[in-house]
């Protein structure tokens, strides 16, 4: 009988370990695995609304209100022995001990489709210029934010290369930018953002040309900035700029997705039947866009892949340049999803 009650005092003894642990464990775990699922979620959403967009289908966003984790768990003890043993009315010391237990996780997952006023003010609303600004000063490459979030700069229209119209850059558009990259890369182009202020306002500091030859003097001249001036406030707007304004339009998310889609590889049975938009040709460079493969079975190794109307499509996970450039476009829609009046997602992890 010593053994049944040593058995019984063990048992609890894990259970009742187990169960202090069981709450932080699944913090120190889970939150990270929600995490990165959601980020998941994400590149797969946006990569199937960039290949419905080349196929001329309508695009469709739902976002994650809230994530409820439920979790169970049950245990089972018990404990059997002979009543009669060697002709007494006595509990044998032979004795058996079962212990068992089940455990669960039930997690219940709220959506929400993107529509109406949230769907024009996150995807059809120009990006803020302060908000493509301050990536760069984040680190983001100038050539990245400039060539593939401006719709224009000064009067100069980006290309456009969305399926169904294609559009060259203007000749002023690639001097602009590559005179500003110039500038940027040797230190010379200041960028400030005034963050407290109720519209964010982003200036830009050009130093003043030391010679003829100065990038600096060329980039005034294509851009009408007065040559007694530094501090150049940017600002978005359709007419000329006023007296030491740079103007710009942005491109939607929607204007950027539309303009990646026409990058994907494909399948030529669907070309031939007039299924997708055609290749467009970009004169833009290779950081700018991103190659997105295809194929009848899904990609062992991919950075993201979705499956299409019966084929897979994917970016292969060795290709840098396309997850910076994809990389890029999920930053873009954090930062126009954060700036809008909308609670974000809520993620409910029961800690005991």
């Amino acid at each position: 009988m010593r053994l049944v009650r040593h058995a019984v005092v063990g048992t609890f003894v894990l259970m009742l370990g187990g169960c202090t642990g069981f709450g932080p464990a699944t913090m120190r775990h889970q939150q990270a695995d929600y995490a990165a699922a959601l980020a998941d979620a994400g590149k797969r959403q946006t990569l199937l609304n960039i290949v419905k967009l080349r196929y001329g289908d309508v695009p469709a966003f739902v976002t994650v209100n809230q994530i409820l984790a439920g979790y169970s768990l049950q245990g089972t003890f018990s404990v059997g022995t002979d009543l009669l043993t060697g002709g007494s009315l006595r509990l044998s010391d032979d004795a058996q001990v079962g212990v068992g237990g089940t455990f669960s996780n039930n997690p219940t997952v709220t959506y929400a489709p993107v529509t109406g006023t949230e769907l024009v003010r996150t995807f059809l609303t120009p990006l803020q210029p302060a908000d493509l600004f301050a990536l760069i000063l984040a680190g983001v490459p100038a050539e990245l934010v400039l060539g593939l979030g401006l719709h224009s700069i000064g009067g100069y229209d980006n290309e456009l290369a969305a399926p169904g119209v294609q559009r060259a850059a203007e000749p002023g558009f690639a001097d602009v930018t590559t005179l500003m990259l110039e500038i940027h890369a040797a230190g010379r182009l200041g960028v400030q953002l005034a963050a407290g202020a109720p519209n964010r306002v982003v200036t830009l500091r050009i130093e003043r040309p030391r010679d003829a030859a100065a990038p600096e003097l060329r980039l005034r001249r294509l851009l009408g900035l007065p040559d007694e001036r530094d501090s150049f406030e940017v600002v978005y707007g359709l007419g000329d700029a006023q007296p030491g304004q740079i103007v710009i339009r942005t491109r939607s998310l929607i204007e950027v997705l539309s303009q990646l889609s026409g990058d994907i590889d494909v399948p030529e049975g669907d070309v031939a039947e007039g299924r997708p938009y055609r290749a467009i040709a970009h004169g833009g460079s290779a950081l700018q866009r991103v190659t997105v493969r295809h194929g009848r079975l899904e990609p062992r190794d991919a950075f993201v892949a979705i499956a299409y109307d019966g084929d897979w499509f994917w970016i292969d996970n060795r290709d840098l340049d396309s997850k910076r450039v994809f990389s890029f476009v999920m930053l873009l829609l954090s930062l126009s999803e954060s700036s809008q009046p909308r609670q974000p997602p809520v993620i409910t992890i029961p800690a005991g």
